[in-house]
């Protein structure tokens, strides 16, 4: 069961979304999003689940590249921390209008802000 989004979990997503597709050159469409609330004794937040499918003439290029620097890349987001980002698979596919691309799945760990 996944609880529907609080204003702040829904604004780290939405906030986040525009980052991730400039990190991914820019030629990004978002196939898919979801979220779970995450906690601990002393946090909040959501742990985030995209799914991107990149085009472009360089698409395995910025997944190979996403996937090095993502670990270690600074998020500035506005009542948010995010505490871990990683790629957790990437695969070239052929998409229904026939463009060759890369679809990137990545999972990020966003903390709210007191």
């Amino acid at each position: 069961y996944v609880r529907p989004s609080t204003p702040a979990r829904a604004d780290a997503a939405k906030a986040l979304r525009p980052v991730l597709v400039a990190l991914l050159g820019g030629e990004a469409d978002m196939l898919a999003h979801r979220e779970r609330p995450w906690a601990s004794a002393t946090f909040t937040g959501a742990r985030h689940y995209w799914t991107f499918a990149v085009t472009g003439e360089q698409h395995r290029a910025w997944a190979q590249r996403l996937e090095a620097s993502l670990p270690e890349q600074e998020f500035t987001l506005r009542g948010h921390l995010v505490a871990d980002a990683l790629v957790t698979d990437y695969r070239a596919e052929t998409l229904e209008d026939g463009r060759d691309a890369t679809i990137i799945t990545l999972e990020i760990l966003t903390l709210e802000e007191d």
